[in-house]
């Protein structure tokens, strides 16, 4: 059919401005069916991000309240000026008085900058009387503090105006009682989980004695009511607040003191873009980091007659994929985790009855990229929780806020975010913000959930700035936790970050052993991936894995919902920890299988009755898929021959392989807070079901693996691919609540578009 370009609607439905539910059906079956219509709306989606990116780069410029009013008066005026219609004249007030405000904003950049040309610390971002805190909070100076932004009644001072300044005396002793015990940042060499980092290395991180009192002549007249010292480190305040021409008066040399936290950009001059530089997906500031996958192969039942492996919620991996697809590129293959795809999805699968953590439920069909094949689908359904009886939690947001932050798609996506969260907590919850860049602190001592405006706050004022030091900020959010931690409750750290560890402990296997330790404390870490260019995938996922929590990229507000709104109980519920799966084969109905995903979940037969090895766990209403591609005994595979043992013979096949049992699947499982397992035990029988008469769900499953080996061009595709992939994924597609598998179809159909 002929598109017409200049249709208001295709630029309405690519913008998402299309509300109504029939009209945005049938563009995307229009959309399904045409390759004009698809590559319309790409272009017009790529002209408005191209716009969106130009506009950001421009200052903005804010109206003075006096302006506001100004406006209004004119906008009730009845009469015109010169006999004009009062809306004409209106808009010429407006437009005097914007071009009024243009002026003085060109003159405030020229009268007001610091000798060096930077800007004094006043954010352009935000109206600052929207800042306001909650009421009257007073500021406490403590040892275990020294200043807590959340303490503070802030109202950023007009430029030139005198700000509040703190007692030296005051700070002194803060700084001392730091310098000599400091509670926050714990000295201990952590001999048992870092051995790479020797003491002295981690005691030269604290001020000394010796630089104590050159730190106080530092802040003496620099530091104010509105600041926050999260480290007192002379070689790196995060959070101090910046007066250099009080820093020349006190005898200090402006250029050996970094401020990460609060460094203020510079005005763009002319013909300058406005700083930071803009990232760039690819190209030389794409530092993106990827495990290497190898698919699973094909084993021998007869020489591997056990599968086992650890269980995986997590779904970053498909929200990383949407984004490269959505950025117009095919994501790298080591991103594409397919059990992250597939576990992505809710299934239709029938919970447990009783009062056991979960239910296990079986499909066994031809697989339909090879149909000499079977396909068996292992899935686990989470007991349901409902929402007013969910456990009291305890929760730590660990925020990065350093320079690497900086973007939109990053720290302002990670507010957003928090807040979708906060709206959820009650009275029951409990909150407390850590935050870290070059150092490390407390923005926001554990408070009840009720008091969202405090929490709000606490959040709205987080900057970005500085260096990485991931490690000290893990260390004191779970200190924070397990000083609030709440027996038979949630306990949780949810680490929001783009994983960009520059400082500090930096190794991940060191990073890994610092939460494989804490995680024993009964403190669960979830792990938010945001941003891209210098994304650590590699890294947050094995932190999530090791803190036996689960592992989310947020690429979009929309999922924010998902993981915070719609999905809240999984992500923060616990129903059952060390979740482990072994599944034997029996020969006499099977040859060989592969395990389609879980390729970084793998353990050793052993590990599975040996409690003291960790696993993954399962949220409330949690659904996990597993896919076994199997050959039936007798079906010959490209597989090459082993040679005969020379020391012993194949063990000899029991009784029960003459019967029609396929597999026997084992499942372990331990409860939140108890250290030994329970084991489940489930038969698969056989059968000759052909894909066509499958369920939905089914369908769909099998429909994300080929997507996902597709686009990882595995060896083991046989002839799945996207084209397949899509049409298995229409017949799959069922009860779509929250319109899920509507946008994987879109993204298969922008895969193909991107793959000509």
């Amino acid at each position: 059919m002929k598109i017409d370009a200049n249709d208001p609607k295709w630029t309405a439905y690519a913008l998402g401005e299309i509300t109504d539910e029939n009209e945005r059906a049938e563009i995307e079956s229009i959309l399904e069916e045409s390759t004009e219509a698809r590559r319309l709306v790409e272009e017009i989606r790529q002209t408005a991000g191209f716009l969106k990116e130009e506009l950001q780069a421009e200052a903005s410029v804010h109206l003075t309240e006096e302006q506001r009013n100004r406006i209004e008066v004119k906008a009730t005026v009845r009469r015109s000026w010169f006999g004009l219609r009062p809306a004409w004249a209106m808009a010429g007030a407006a437009a005097i008085l914007v071009l009024i405000s243009i002026v003085t904003f060109r003159q405030l950049k020229q009268t007001e900058q610091t000798p060096d040309g930077h800007q004094p610390f006043i954010s352009t971002k935000y109206d600052q009387s929207s800042l306001k805190p909650p009421g009257k909070i007073k500021r406490q100076i403590s040892k275990n503090t020294i200043a807590s932004s959340t303490e503070v009644k802030e109202q950023l001072p007009p430029a030139k105006q005198p700000t509040k300044e703190i007692s030296p005396k005051k700070v002194e002793k803060a700084v001392m009682a730091k310098a000599v015990a400091p509670p926050r940042l714990p000295t201990e060499t952590l001999s048992s989980t870092l051995s790479s980092a020797p003491a002295a290395a981690q005691q030269a991180q604290l001020p000394s004695k010796k630089n104590a009192s050159d730190l106080v002549k530092v802040m003496s007249g620099v530091v104010t009511a509105d600041d926050t010292i999260f480290n007192a480190d002379t070689s790196s305040f995060a959070g101090v607040g910046v007066n250099k021409a009080n820093l020349q008066r006190n005898g200090v040399t402006v250029n050996d003191v970094r401020y990460p936290h609060m460094k203020p950009p510079h005005w763009p001059r002319k013909g300058e873009r406005p700083w930071p530089p803009l990232r760039k997906q690819d190209g030389e500031f794409n530092t993106e980091a990827y495990d290497h996958i190898s698919d699973n192969p094909f084993l021998d039942v007869a020489q591997n007659p056990l599968s086992t492996f650890s269980i995986d919620v997590d779904t970053a991996s498909y929200s990383n994929v949407r984004r490269y697809l959505g950025n117009g590129s095919l994501p790298p293959k080591d991103a594409v985790r397919i059990e992250e795809l597939i576990n992505y999805f809710d299934y239709d699968y029938e919970g447990p009855k009783d009062n056991k953590p979960f239910a296990v439920n079986f499909e066994l069909t031809e697989a339909p990229w090879n149909p000499e094949h079977r396909l068996l689908r292992i899935g686990i359904k989470g007991r349901e929780i409902k929402p007013d009886k969910r456990p009291n939690s305890n929760l730590v947001f660990l925020l990065d806020v350093s320079g690497s932050m900086d973007t939109e798609n990053k720290l302002p996506l990670v507010k957003k975010s928090m807040h979708l969260l906060v709206d959820q907590l009650t009275e029951s919850d409990r909150v407390a913000i850590v935050v870290y860049a070059g150092a490390s602190g407390v923005a926001l001592p554990s408070t009840s959930g009720d008091q969202k405006e405090k929490i709000r706050y606490a959040i709205d004022r987080m900057h970005a700035g500085g260096s990485t030091n991931g490690a000290s900020g893990i260390i004191l959010a779970y200190q924070t936790a397990k000083e609030n931690f709440i027996q038979g409750g949630v306990n949780r750290v949810i680490l929001a970050t783009d994983g960009d560890f520059n400082v500090g402990i930096t190794n991940q296997g060191d990073l890994t052993r610092l939460i494989e330790e804490k995680a024993k404390s009964g403190i669960f870490l979830s792990a938010l991936g945001f941003g891209m260019g210098n994304y650590k995938d590699s890294t947050l996922e094995t932190l999530a894995n090791k803190g036996r929590g689960n592992y989310a990229y947020i690429d979009n507000i929309n999922e924010a919902k998902k993981v915070f709104v719609e999905q809240i109980n999984s992500t923060l519920v616990t129903i059952a920890k060390d979740v482990k799966i072994q599944v034997e084969f029996n020969p006499g109905l099977v040859s060989s299988y592969r395990l389609i995903g879980y390729e970084n979940r793998i353990m050793a037969k052993e590990d599975f009755n040996d409690d003291t090895k960790m696993a993954g766990a399962i949220g409330a209403g949690h659904a996990v898929t597993a896919l076994y591609e199997l050959v039936p005994a007798g079906v010959k595979t490209s597989k090459p021959d082993v040679d005969p043992l020379k020391y012993q013979k194949p063990s000899q096949p029991s009784s029960s392989a003459d019967s029609n049992e396929v597999v026997t699947v084992k499942i372990r499982s331990k409860e939140p807070e108890k250290d030994t397992s329970v084991q489940s035990e489930f038969v698969v029988k056989e059968s000759k079901n052909r894909f066509r008469d499958a369920s939905q769900d089914f369908k769909f499953a099998a429909a994300v693996a080929a997507f996902g080996m597709a686009l990882r061009d595995s060896p083991y595709k046989g002839s799945a691919n996207l084209e397949r992939a899509l049409e298995w994924a229409k017949e799959g597609k069922g009860i779509d609540k929250h319109g899920y598998r509507q946008e994987f179809i879109r993204l298969i159909h922008r895969a193909i578009s991107i793959s000509f």
